[in-house]
């Protein structure tokens, strides 16, 4: 496959501020030791720390979404990278692996729209390569070039396509192999990142419209793309949200079904839980926790084991399904559109809640945690105290649903169609404005 290096990429470094060399010169001229201090910290300014990994949506297979530590708000850009989406596409969650962090979108051209990934400098905003993974014609209402779906699995980039699943190389994203799971490629646009584990992806069949799709889930050889098996869905619902995966087995979520655990080594069935999900699942110490629609909505905590539940909660009726929660220090952490909201991992008695009765601020997205911050998507990007929900920061208006990205020093979230922004927290400030 050839790779795309002829749409230059743009990289926009605090497009709004004055330059460092006239900002320390207005240092020099101050005698304000306070200013000076900052000053001085602008001379031994450091590159940012992004030795770090979040290879998939949700960091790893278990999707608990959670660092120890991440930058603190309020936040600022450190740069933004503007893609050749010429047609944009859905939200993408960015990843991070290596150094790099990946993004995808779609690129318009002429007849057909291509599904572009960039490979990013995770500490400068700089290309490293972009390839096509997928073209498709002209789509019809509702169907997708691709799905937000990225995944790193060891030298591997995954991204689910309107052709397929695609695996690419990641020293220059030239494909590996590609695997039809989609029939005649009508895509939808729910978010169906494939599950990895022990060099095995996991993955449904996502051909859209429920009376084409088939209820299967594949798994996958990561070296090889041959097929290891298949599980058959024995239930009417077919579509199968991106599954977490932890010790060998693989927790899958049916839309409107229930999740069925899986042995990820063999495809048998350990156990199988009827219950109306409408979101990812994500796994730690004893339980499985997923979000599930009724009137009102909330979330369910099953058991790894049996999958009996353990609790569920729901949330008041302007509340609506949360796609997706973080889990952290025995605390659920999830967005249930008005309102952010935590609860206790073990019980599920409510800790704290954000917004709600006609709040205006809408939380969307599968949240993720940094040290004391929760961060989360919507009708903008927010930064909450995970302790007691108290929003902190509040990035400017525009509509994100994808999840972010953490390394220590810097949060990476898709703030619109083919646009990827790194963000930094405020170390230094001048006359009331960041500097850094």
């Amino acid at each position: 496959m050839s790779l795309e290096k002829t749409y230059p990429a743009t990289v926009r470094t605090h497009p709004t501020m004055p330059s460092r060399r006239a900002l320390l010169a207005t240092c020099a001229s101050t005698g304000a030791s306070a200013v000076l201090a900052g000053c001085s910290d602008l001379r031994g300014g450091s590159e940012p720390d992004v030795d770090a990994a979040w290879p998939q949506r949700g960091r790893d297979g278990t999707r608990t979404g959670t660092r120890s530590s991440g930058p603190a708000p309020p936040l600022t850009d450190a740069w933004t990278y503007d893609g050749d989406a010429g047609f944009g596409g859905i939200d993408c969650s960015p990843v991070l692996a290596d150094g790099r962090v990946y993004l995808a979108y779609t690129a318009d051209r002429s007849d057909e729209r291509a599904a572009v990934v960039d490979a990013i400098d995770a500490a400068t905003g700089e290309r490293r390569w972009s390839t096509t993974a997928a073209t498709t014609a002209e789509p019809i209402q509702r169907t997708h070039a691709y799905a937000d779906s990225l995944a790193v699995a060891g030298d591997a980039v995954l991204l689910q396509t309107a052709t397929g699943l695609v695996a690419l190389e990641v020293e220059d994203g030239s494909e590996r192999w590609h695997v039809d799971n989609v029939g005649d490629g009508q895509l939808g646009s729910t978010p169906v990142h494939p599950g990895v584990g022990d060099g095995v992806v996991f993955a449904g069949y996502y051909r859209h419209g429920r009376s084409e799709s088939r209820p299967l889930i594949y798994a996958i050889d990561l070296e090889e793309g041959a097929e290891r098996f298949r599980f058959e869905i024995d239930w009417d619902e077919r579509l199968v949200y991106a599954p977490a995966v932890r010790d060998g087995v693989v927790y899958a979520a049916v839309a409107g079904g229930g999740v069925k655990a899986i042995d990820a080594a063999d495809g048998t069935e350990r156990w199988s839980e009827r219950l109306p999900v409408y979101g990812v699942p994500a796994v730690t110490g004893e339980s499985v926790f997923v979000g599930v629609d009724g009137d009102p909505s909330g979330v369910v905590a099953l058991s790894t084991d049996t999958g009996e539940r353990r609790w569920s909660r729901t949330d008041g009726s302007e509340s609506t399904v949360p796609f997706g929660v973080a889990v952290a220090d025995g605390t659920v952490y999830y967005a249930a559109m008005d309102r952010l909201v935590a609860r206790d991992a073990a019980t599920g008695e409510r800790r704290w809640t954000t917004g709600g009765q006609g709040s205006e601020r809408i939380f969307y997205g599968a949240p993720v945690v940094g040290g004391d911050y929760l961060y989360g998507t919507g009708s903008s990007l927010f930064a909450a105290d995970r302790a007691t929900g108290e929003l902190q920061w509040q990035g400017p208006d525009g509509w994100t649903v994808g999840s972010p990205a953490l390394a220590d020093d810097l949060l990476y979230v898709s703030l619109e169609h083919g646009t990827l922004a790194a963000l930094s927290e405020c170390r230094t400030e001048l006359f009331g404005r960041c500097l850094r």
